[in-house]
């Protein structure tokens, strides 16, 4: 089917059996004309045969008498233009020409219907208004770049195929009426006295600009398919009034209606930013549309509402209340009093990741910490409360940690990252403005105590992480890690979530497994919540809870509050993922509320193409196998820690199950693959095809990873003795040291199973022989580099940079210790990707496979609870 002519009704193909019209014209000797479809006051749709090619076409002919020379020769330049464009998602137009009768343009034949006729006033399944939005987005961004503005997407102008495809149709009819474009993203409009032009179109999908009879240009296209996703999710249209003049001004001024309650708070944040008044705050790009399309897609239902009523900007944690604050009711006859709901304010409407934030003593203003739109380290803002307008701090690559009552920040600059876990040089800094002071380098935490004046910080030293309090004086050390360290408010305590590390598997030591800890003064500690997926936590007002975020089996991420003798209760239940920032002195709270997904991709052998192969939302890379086909990888399947192990070949073909654990390694001829499970945790062989696990003896030793030598010949496994920090082992019985403490979990064995190439607790980086004797320094690595492959000669070893976005891989010549970059791996969109994951390559460097997060948050003030 080609598009319809205004003002004609499409026909689906299942339509097309009556005979030809007497009057049908004349194509020439290429095309045949069959019978016609419609036709309207600009012309007629016809059923053709191309008799060249052998194939059904439609053909689209215009009258010439209808439209003015010029018209009609810009209309044949934007059909030349469509026709260049090469995309699943768009109209496929093969020819133009002309014939006595008027210009015409052949297109493809589609069987199906219009997006119009599937809606039939009525919403659209979830997952079907999805996948066909991707699909126009996914359109829209091959047109944009090629310079081709749509101008005119509205349902009767998408076609979705019978074998469920969108496709875009009418490039250039929107031109052809009197619109104008603008070539490039980047082109200013002329003033506004002489940049009118008369509004034409269908006024419901139209944007503000068009509205206004301003230029359009690509973002137009967004709002307008914003428009139709909403009457896709609603079955009504965003700003339907009875007349074309107050549909107009509904778009200039109102916001659109709440979607029912079954939509996603994700999708509808993204429907919400395509409808922005104002440019400048919609998607900047179709691409990036598509992107959070796509990922909304993977999971429609997982945050979906509570209640249909809520605010917009609020929506996120004010629907929570119906299940979080609850109804405190008495009943007295036929009356019931409902407790009064906490009110939510969004304070951040751009796209990426809020790092921290805290209040200022007075609790007037926000200064928070974040990277927005693409940006690869944080900055530091500061927003008044009231206001939606941020200022910018002056500090890049800066994380905030604490702010006194008497005006002073302490930050974090110089930001290194290792996944979770980011550390800097600690400074001091006034929030009236200034220089910062550096303190301490090393710093991951710290915290302000109530008198202003002294500080607590948390810092490695060796092998082990500390908390000093002050700096110099011990009050903890662990073998794990600590992470959001606060000072009660009489500052005779600490809280802090305590990472053990005895869940890090096949990965680094900074997870977010977490259990939640206070101690005080003398150094008495005590778990007041064991561990769970934990992110945030501070001291309520009074002292007498501490508040935390957590992810609970089978609920959702959730607020909870626990007293000192171990006591909780739930404050707020929420879709998504939540994060607690800070609490002020009069109990108003700062919550990040987050989409957050691990995305795996690999590059297969013989393609120049990556390929996303992630299966659920957290899968972690353990290897490649040695030909660049097969994924072995680990699906985190609850927030207490449930794993299973995957394999997976890298055409895309489904994982198959191997088991529980998590997976650290495949053997070189692809048959068994280690994993950990347990606690403490086990080394255990599983088979990839047929046969049975077996367990791998490691006496004492809690076996936290395990790798092969390249010729299968050796095995290197890393896990750490009772009270002690993690070691590497060469296998055997029994378990033999060959590193002192502190090793990472990221390591590679030479191919002749001879040496391995691993880090120390201090970030230095040096070849182990693995029949003991002094390690060879590698200088050449710097601390933030980890190696995790060797050449297939073992004259090159490969290290990447943990913890940046995108990742940086080098290679080093052991001979000439010459250190190269070898590829910068990560998405072409990089908001919202605070740090890449693991990284495998094959022996001969011509596959690969990397992970990496994207977090995207909202920050929101809210007050009321209790």
């Amino acid at each position: 089917m080609i598009p319809p002519i205004p003002d004609e009704r499409s026909a689906s193909r299942s339509e097309r059996g009556g005979p030809a019209s007497p009057d049908l014209v004349e194509l020439g000797e290429r095309y045949r004309i069959e019978r016609e479809l419609g036709r309207g006051g600009m012309g007629r749709v016809f059923v053709a045969r191309d008799l060249k090619l052998d194939r059904q076409v439609a053909i689209k002919l215009l009258s010439s008498g209808a439209h003015p020379e010029e018209e009609l020769r810009r209309f044949a330049q934007e059909a030349r233009a469509a026709g260049s464009l090469n995309h699943p998602n768009i109209l496929a137009v093969h020819d133009i020409g002309s014939c006595g009768a008027g210009p015409y343009i052949v297109s493809e034949l589609l069987d199906g219907s219009t997006l119009r006729e599937r809606l039939d006033g009525k919403p659209l399944p979830l997952k079907a208004a999805l996948r066909y939005t991707v699909d126009l987005a996914k359109g829209l961004a091959a047109a944009h770049e090629h310079g081709v503005i749509h101008c005119d997407v509205k349902p009767e102008n998408l076609f979705v195929t019978n074998e469920g495809r969108l496709k875009i149709l009418d490039f250039g009819l929107a031109k052809l009426t009197g619109a104008r474009f603008v070539p490039a993203p980047q082109a200013q409009s002329p003033p506004a006295s002489t940049n009118l032009r008369p509004i034409l179109g269908t006024v419901e999908y139209m944007s503000p600009e068009q509205v206004r009879g301003r230029e359009a240009d690509h973002r137009s296209d967004i709002f307008s398919t914003g428009a139709v996703l909403y009457e896709m999710l609603a079955g009504q249209r965003p700003f339907q009034r009875q007349t074309p003049i107050e549909t107009g001004t509904a778009i200039l001024n109102d916001n659109p209606p709440d979607l029912p309650p079954q939509v996603s708070l994700e999708v509808d944040r993204i429907v919400r930013r395509c409808l922005e008044k104002s440019r400048e705050r919609r998607y900047q790009s179709a691409k990036d549309l598509a992107l959070d399309l796509e990922q909304a897609a993977l999971h429609p239902l997982r945050s979906a509402r509570a209640s249909a009523i809520r605010r917009w900007r609020a929506a996120l944690v004010l629907l929570a209340l119906v299940a979080a604050a609850g109804t405190v009711g008495v009943v007295a006859g036929a009356s019931v009093w409902r407790a009064p709901r906490p009110e939510f304010r969004q304070l951040t409407f751009r796209r990426g990741t809020v790092y921290s934030a805290r209040f200022s003593s007075d609790g007037q203003t926000v200064v928070y910490a974040a990277a927005w739109e693409g940006a690869l380290r944080p900055e530091i803002f500061s927003s008044r409360v009231h206001g939606p307008e941020s200022k910018s701090f002056g500090l890049q690559n800066a994380n905030v940690l604490s702010l006194s009552r008497t005006g002073e920040l302490l930050v974090q600059l110089g930001l290194r990252r290792e996944t979770w876990r980011v550390t800097g040089t600690l400074a001091r800094v006034p929030l009236a403005g200034g220089a910062p002071r550096d303190v301490l380098d090393g710093v991951s935490e710290a915290d302000w105590a109530p008198d202003g004046a002294t500080f607590a910080i948390v810092r490695d030293v060796g092998p082990r992480n500390r908390i000093e309090f002050p700096i110099g004086t011990v009050v903890f050390e662990t073998t794990g890690w600590v992470s959001n360290l606060r000072i009660s408010p009489r500052g005779d305590r600490l809280a802090f979530l305590h990472h053990s590390g005895t869940r890090s598997g096949g990965g680094t030591r900074y997870t977010k497994w977490a259990s939640v800890d206070v101690i005080d003064l003398a150094g008495n500690q005590r778990t007041l919540v064991p561990h769970f997926v934990a992110q945030g936590l501070a001291w309520s007002p009074a002292g007498d809870e501490i508040w935390f975020t957590m992810a609970e089996p089978g609920k959702r991420e959730a607020l909870r509050a626990v007293t000192l003798s171990g006591r909780q209760r739930t404050l707020v239940s929420v879709p998504g993922s939540l994060r607690l920032l800070d609490i002020d002195r009069e109990g108003r709270v700062l919550l990040a509320h987050e989409s957050v997904r691990l995305v795996l991709s690999a590059l297969p052998p013989g393609e120049n193409k990556e390929r996303e192969l992630s299966w659920f939302d957290w899968p972690l890379l353990a290897d490649l196998s040695k030909d660049g086909k097969t994924l072995l990888f680990t699906e985190v399947t609850s927030p207490h820690g449930e794993s299973r192990v995957y394999l997976r070949k890298t055409d895309g073909s489904p994982p198959v199950l191997l088991g529980e654990g998590t997976g650290t390694a495949l053997s070189p001829d692809g048959n068994w693959a280690f994993a950990v499970f347990g606690q403490p945790s086990r080394l255990v062989l599983l088979p990839t095809g047929p046969g049975q696990p077996k367990p791998v003896p490691t006496d004492q030793i809690e076996a936290l990873t395990g790798r092969w030598s390249g010729d299968g010949k050796h095995v290197v496994i890393a896990g750490r003795a009772p009270g002690s920090a993690v070691r590497l082992y060469v296998g055997g019985e029994p378990l033999r040291a060959i590193t002192p403490e502190g090793m990472s979990l990221i390591y590679a064995v030479s191919p002749d199973g001879s040496l391995v190439a691993a880090r120390d607790a201090e970030g230095r980086s040096a070849l182990y022989p693995l029949e003991g004797g002094e390690p060879e320094p590698l200088p050449e690595l710097d601390k933030g580099d980890f190696p995790f492959a060797w050449s297939e000669n073992g004259r090159t070893l490969y290290a990447f940079r943990h913890g940046e976005a995108p990742c940086t891989v080098y290679r080093l010549d052991l001979g000439t210790r010459r250190k190269e970059v070898w590829k910068v791996l990560g998405p072409a969109d990089l908001t919202g990707v605070p740090f890449s994951g693991r990284v495998q390559i094959t022996p001969d460097a011509r596959s690969y496979a990397y992970g990496h997060v994207r977090q995207l948050s909202e920050l929101f003030l809210v007050e009321g609870l209790k």
